[in-house]
């Protein structure tokens, strides 16, 4: 529950419903919904049934009406400008996966002075979740780090692939069942786009980001050697484990459709710890030495695999830090 607001009435609270609920069922995990609690009667009602995107935000007018503002990923307007001038440029791209015909939205990040330059480096960055989105919007955190990667001479992607929120609960739905390997056929397929219309060169690629985004690059270094360099971070490499010691099992056992020994065979399909051998990628792997979602002994795994293999990596432990980096060091 988000975002608690008092009707203008005083009858109701409205509020967010957050994506991941429990249910006597299990678990439902869907894109984020705007209800409202009566005081008087303690009724529920769900406003905005026909909205299919993802709500991010809601406020009431002087009229009482609720309004109620939905996930984006098209032009920014003018309120970040200024930043965005002194940043970089970006601009959002549509592309389609042949192999199922998918419509993937995604937001590319030019470096400075290369607005729609060609034959640019390709980085890679894919968002947490994977209920999430990247959005076409300036957002200043350890977390959303686009414009400083392009800052540094790379093209980055932020791709919506499958499992995104703001494209309905049937398209957030996909992954199920597939966590890694769905979404990854539509970030493979974005870098064939990209390398076939001449705006990347093919031996400049790299990949990474954190949580879930790690997730699919330590997927993604298995199933390709085309990558140059891959950045890990608070990833896992095998789910059985994850589910049993991670502060929100839950999540696993939706994503996999039940238990590890109901769909045992859905969690080793989907676990890199049994198809390392196949990476080629020079990885860089960071954790929090405290973290209690993704433990850090994941990444030393990862880090002793690869040090095996005779493949290049680097490890860099953040002590004091859990899961979020949010102390300053």
């Amino acid at each position: 529950m988000q975002r608690l607001q008092l009707s203008n009435d005083g009858k109701h609270v409205l509020y967010q419903q957050y994506t991941r609920t429990p249910i006597d069922t299990g678990f439902n995990d869907t894109q984020r919904r705007l209800l409202s609690f009566g005081l008087v009667n303690g009724s529920i009602e769900h406003l905005a049934k026909d909205f299919i995107r993802n709500i991010v935000g809601h406020a009431i007018d002087f009229d009482g009406n609720q309004l109620i503002r939905g996930q984006y990923t098209q032009s920014l307007m003018k309120i970040n400008c200024l930043v965005i001038e002194k940043c970089h440029e970006r601009k959002c791209i549509t592309g389609i996966n042949d192999e199922d015909n998918a419509i993937i939205e995604g937001i590319l990040h030019y470096p400075p002075h290369k607005f729609e330059a060609k034959n640019l480096p390709l980085f890679i960055l894919i968002h947490g979740g994977p209920y999430d989105a990247s959005l076409n919007a300036f957002e200043a955190n350890w977390y959303n780090w686009a414009p400083l990667a392009a800052s540094n001479d790379w093209l980055v992607l932020e791709s919506n692939d499958c499992g995104s929120t703001g494209y309905g609960d049937q398209f957030v739905d996909q992954v199920r069942r597939q966590p890694l390997s769905r979404p990854g056929r539509d970030i493979l397929a974005a870098v064939d786009r990209l390398v076939m219309d001449e705006i990347v060169v093919p031996n400049r690629l790299a990949v990474g980001d954190y949580s879930y985004g790690d997730f699919m690059t330590n997927w993604l270094i298995t199933q390709t050697t085309r990558f140059n360099a891959a950045l890990s971070g608070a990833g896992s490499l095998e789910h059985v484990s994850a589910w049993g010691t991670m502060d929100l099992p839950l999540i696993f056992t939706h994503l996999f459709g039940g238990f590890p020994w109901v769909v045992q065979h859905l969690y080793q399909n989907q676990s890199v710890i049994y198809q390392l051998d196949r990476v080629r990628t020079p990885t860089h792997i960071i954790t929090g030495e405290g973290d209690v979602r993704v433990y850090a002994d994941r990444s030393y795994i990862l880090e002793r695999a690869l040090h095996t293999l005779g493949i290049p990596v680097k490890l860099l432990q953040k002590y004091g830090h859990q899961f979020w980096f949010s102390k300053k060091q």
